[in-house]
C-alpha cells in the first residue's frame, strides 16, 4: 500500500459513518475535500485509485447508504441525489459499473440545469470511467460554457473536454490517419477551451501540442509540449506525461552529455545493483523487471511461454527490492527448462511506493541497459505479465546492429502521430551492443537517470517516463543510429486498466494466451 493510499484511508476514518441516504451528500462533500486537500494537489489522480484500500467501516456503510439512495432517487427522478450516490459508489463499491451504466442510460443534457457544478464534475468523472465519450463531451462542454466552476476544476474540465473529443478518434489514430473532419473537431474543442479557460496556459499548450502531433508536426509538437512542461499549473492523468518532455534543443544537449559520460556502463556507478550472471549467454536474452508480487503472479506463465516458443533463450530477472532465493530460481529453471540470470536492485529512495515504484520498475530495465550490454550482445526487454509468442533468434535475424522498437515513427504510411510519450511501446524493445547503437542506449539511460533523480528530489511523477525517453531519444538520434521495427507478434499481454480489476484481468489474459495461442494449460 502506498503512503498516498494510507493517508487516504486514515483520513476516511475521520469521516462519520453515513447513517442513511440523507448523509451521503455530506459524505461526498467531505471525501472531495480530502481529495482536493493535498491528495490531488497539483495533479488530478483518478479518485477511485485513492480509495483502493479503503475497506473501512465508513466505506462499507457508505456503499450501503449510497445503494439505497441511488435506487430511491432514480425512482423519483431526483437527479442530484442519484449522481451523488453514484459518485460514492464509484469510489467505494467493488463493482460500480452497473450503477454508472444505469445513470448514463437515463441521463439527458438537461440534467445539468438542475445540478450544482460540483455534481456536473462528478458526472464527467463517471462518464470517463465508463468510456461514455459523447456524454462526457456534452457535459464538460456545457460546464465550461455556462456554469461557474471552481478554479481547482476548470483545468480538469478542459482536459475532460479535449480528451472526450480525442478518444473516439482512436481507430484513426492507431492507423496513423485522421480525416480533415477529425482534425476540425479537435480544433473546435481547443478553440472552445481557449475561450472558456484562457488563463489555463499549461493545459492549452498541452492540447495544442497533442493536436500538432496528430497533424504530423512531430517537432512542433515536441517543442510545444516542452513549453507546457515549463509552465506552472495543474496536470491531469490524461496528460501528466508532459512533465517528461524535453525540447529538441534540450535533447541535443543531452545527447552531447551522453557521448562523453564514461560511467553509464560501470557496475560501481550503481552500488545498489547486485548482478548475478548464473549462466553464460548464447544468443539474445529476455530481460524483465518486477517486484516480488509481480514475480509471484506472472513469472510461471511468462517462463512457460519462453520455454514453448523460444526455448534456447535466457531470461534475466531484474528484481526490485527483493532477493529471490537460489532454491526458488533453481525450481523455476527445473520446472520450465529456462535459464535465469538475476539482478537484485536495492534502490530505495523513491518517495511514493505506488506510482514511484511502478515508474521505476519500467524505467530501470532501460536505465541500466549500458551495463547489461557489457554482458549481453542482444537484450530484448518485455513486460512480465504476458506471453512470448515467437522465437527470439528469428526476431533478431538480420537486425543485429539495430535497436528494435514498435513505433509509428518507423512506419512510412503514417501522417498522424501520438504525443511523444505514446510514440514507442515500452513493453517490448530490443537493444544491441553494436557500437552504432551505443549513443541511443546511453542517451536513454542518462535521460532516465535524470528523471528518477527528479522523482526522488522533487517528488515528480515517473510513470511513462520510459516511453517518453524512448520517443525523445529516437527523435534526437534517428539520423545517427540504426533502428528497425520490432516484430509485432513477439509479445502479447492483456489490456485491463481498471484499478480493482487490473491484476486479475492481466492474469486472466496471460492464462488465455498460454491456453489459446500456445496450447498450455
Amino acid at each position: 500500500m502506498s503512503d498516498q493510499n494510507v493517508s487516504s484511508v486514515q483520513l476516511l476514518e475521520t469521516v462519520p459513518d453515513p447513517a442513511g441516504p440523507e448523509d451521503v451528500a455530506v459524505l461526498l462533500h467531505r471525501v472531495r475535500l480530502i481529495e482536493e486537500d493535498g491528495i490531488l494537489d497539483g495533479h488530478f489522480f483518478f479518485p477511485r485509485y485513492h480509495w483502493y484500500h479503503a475497506d473501512t467501516g465508513c466505506a462499507r456503510s457508505a456503499v450501503a447508504a449510497a445503494d439505497t439512495l441511488f435506487h430511491e432517487a432514480g425512482a423519483a427522478s431526483r437527479h442530484a441525489d442519484q449522481v451523488t450516490a453514484a459518485a460514492i459508489l464509484f469510489r467505494f463499491a467493488d463493482e460500480p459499473e452497473p450503477f454508472i451504466q444505469a445513470l448514463a442510460d437515463r441521463w439527458t443534457p438537461e440534467w445539468l440545469e438542475t445540478l450544482p457544478p460540483a455534481l456536473g464534475v462528478e458526472l464527467c468523472i463517471l462518464f470517463y470511467f465508463q468510456r461514455h465519450w459523447a456524454q462526457l463531451e456534452q457535459t464538460a462542454c456545457r460546464l465550461l460554457q455556462g456554469r461557474t466552476v471552481s478554479p481547482f476544476w476548470a483545468a480538469y474540465l478542459a482536459d475532460f473536454h479535449f480528451f472526450a473529443v480525442l478518444q473516439p478518434l482512436q481507430p484513426g489514430r492507431k492507423e496513423g490517419r485522421l480525416t480533415s473532419q477529425d482534425v476540425s473537431r479537435l480544433e473546435e474543442a481547443l478553440s472552445l477551451n481557449r475561450r472558456a479557460v484562457p488563463g489555463m496556459r499549461k493545459n492549452l499548450l498541452i492540447h495544442t501540442g497533442v493536436l500538432a502531433a496528430l497533424r504530423g508536426d512531430v517537432t512542433d509538437s515536441q517543442n510545444i509540449l516542452a513549453e507546457a512542461r515549463r509552465e506552472s499549473g495543474r496536470t491531469t492523468h490524461f496528460f501528466r506525461s508532459v512533465e517528461h518532455v524535453l525540447s529538441t534543443d534540450e535533447m541535443i544537449a543531452l545527447c552531447g552529455e551522453a557521448e562523453t559520460a564514461d560511467d553509464l556502463n560501470k557496475a560501481e556507478t550503481y552500488p545498489w545493483l547486485d548482478l548475478r550472471l548464473r549462466h553464460a549467454p548464447d544468443g539474445p536474452v529476455f530481460l524483465v523487471s518486477c517486484d516480488h508480487a509481480y514475480m509471484d503472479g506472472f513469472i510461471d506463465g511468462y517462463l512457460a511461454s519462453v520455454a514453448q516458443r523460444s526455448p534456447d533463450t535466457l531470461v534475466h530477472l531484474h528484481a526490485l527490492g527483493f532477493d529471490p532465493s537460489e532454491a526458488r530460481l533453481r525450481d523455476l529453471e527445473d520446472r520450465h527448462g529456462v535459464g535465469l540470470n538475476l539482478t537484485v536492485d536495492r534502490f530505495s529512495p523513491l518517495p511514493d511506493g505506488g506510482d514511484g515504484l511502478k515508474g521505476y520498475a519500467v524505467c530501470s530495465r532501460f536505465m541500466y541497459m549500458p551495463l547489461y550490454l557489457r554482458h549481453y550482445d542482444l537484450v530484448t526487454v518485455t513486460d512480465i505479465d504476458g506471453a512470448i509468442l515467437e522465437p527470439l533468434r528469428d526476431v533478431w535475424a538480420g537486425h543485429e546492429r539495430s535497436t528494435l522498437m514498435l513505433s509509428p515513427y518507423l512506419r512510412a504510411d503514417r501522417s498522424a502521430y501520438p504525443p511523444v510519450w505514446g510514440s514507442v511501446t515500452g513493453g517490448v524493445v530490443g537493444f544491441t551492443a553494436d557500437d552504432g547503437a551505443a549513443l541511443f542506449v546511453r542517451t536513454l539511460a542518462l535521460y532516465l537517470r535524470r528523471r528518477v533523480d527528479a522523482c526522488v528530489t522533487r517528488g515528480e511523477k515517473l510513470f511513462y517516463a520510459d516511453q517518453a525517453g524512448l520517443g525523445l531519444a529516437y527523435l534526437a538520434l534517428k539520423d545517427r543510429c540504426p533502428f528497425a521495427r520490432m516484430f509485432p507478434g513477439l509479445f502479447r499481454q492483456g489490456g485491463e486498466m481498471r484499478p480493482r480489476q487490473r491484476w486479475l484481468g492481466k492474469q486472466s489474459a496471460q492464462e488465455a494466451l498460454l491456453r489459446d495461442r500456445l496450447g498450455l494449460e
